[in-house]
């Protein structure tokens, strides 16, 4: 069995938000492909990502730690301190970053190519500020948002199943065990045949104990919904709640990496 002690950052704060991080391997894999990025900046903004290596490619856990590093070297330069508050503007850099990150992890696997061929990731990456929030998401790691107590799914899921149900031809129940549920439609890195890359972005407000969570389908896939709405409403701060999701997800079976970034608007967030 791996050892499933997990990495934490946080809580970070800036301004009225604080988020934590958390990654756990699990308990039946060998390696964290997962990886995510907590990062405050300026004017009261914070930038948080969760990236998941592609199951069944090599070198998931270099995509996943390469495009982590290449937005936080973007937002190092200053760019995401400089943006007027508008997240719709926001939505449309945020999508620039995960494009940048998609032409890294081609850079590195072709210059790699026995080693890094097809590596690729998922990314859901968001900007929360004082005017609210902006994400852009690719693949399926997810963003929720908890207000007034309800938990709603910001994302879709980019999977083949997922679209099969969107369109009508399986059923809710269907979906769960469909052998294509973990086929994803989109990937950062993964070259798709006569597609590019789509991402999918939006934007949103916020207000005084809202939460945002993101997290990989290591929790999604293993946790209900209902349950983990439960687990944020009853949550005494953020590090309670994140190890809480964790447990959660563990005591489900802990078949696949588990990351997390909670974030906290307003009422001190932590």
């Amino acid at each position: 069995m791996p050892d499933s002690a997990p990495g934490m950052c946080g809580p970070v704060c800036s301004g009225e938000l604080c988020a934590h991080g958390m990654t756990d391997v699990g308990l039946e894999r060998k390696n964290n492909e997962d990886a995510f990025l907590l990062l405050p900046l300026a004017a009261g903004r914070l930038l948080a990502a969760v990236a998941d290596g592609v199951g069944g490619h090599r070198a998931g856990e270099v995509a996943s730690k390469l495009t982590c590093e290449t937005i936080a070297a973007t937002a190092g330069r200053g760019l995401l301190d400089e943006l007027d508050e508008s997240p719709a503007i926001w939505s449309g850099v945020l999508s620039a970053m995960a494009h940048e990150a998609h032409r890294a992890i081609a850079a590195l696997a072709r210059e790699n190519d026995g080693e890094y061929a097809g590596m690729a990731c998922t990314l859901t990456l968001v900007l929360a500020g004082v005017s609210g929030f902006a994400y852009a998401q690719v693949g399926d790691s997810r963003l929720y948002r908890m207000a007034d107590g309800s938990l709603r799914q910001l994302t879709r899921d980019q999977t083949v199943a997922n679209a099969l149900f969107e369109a009508g031809r399986i059923d809710k129940a269907q979906l769960a065990a469909h052998p294509d549920n973990k086929v994803l439609e989109q990937a950062l890195g993964l070259q798709m045949a006569g597609n590019s890359l789509k991402i999918a972005h939006g934007e949103g407000e916020l207000a005084a104990g809202n939460y945002l969570l993101l997290c990989s389908d290591g929790l999604s896939a293993a946790v209900p919904d209902t349950e983990i709405a439960s687990i944020l409403r009853s949550a005494h701060d953020l590090r309670a709640g994140s190890s809480a999701l964790r447990a959660a997800a563990l005591a489900s079976g802990g078949r696949d990496n588990i990351t997390t970034v909670l974030l906290r608007y307003g009422e001190s967030g932590q």
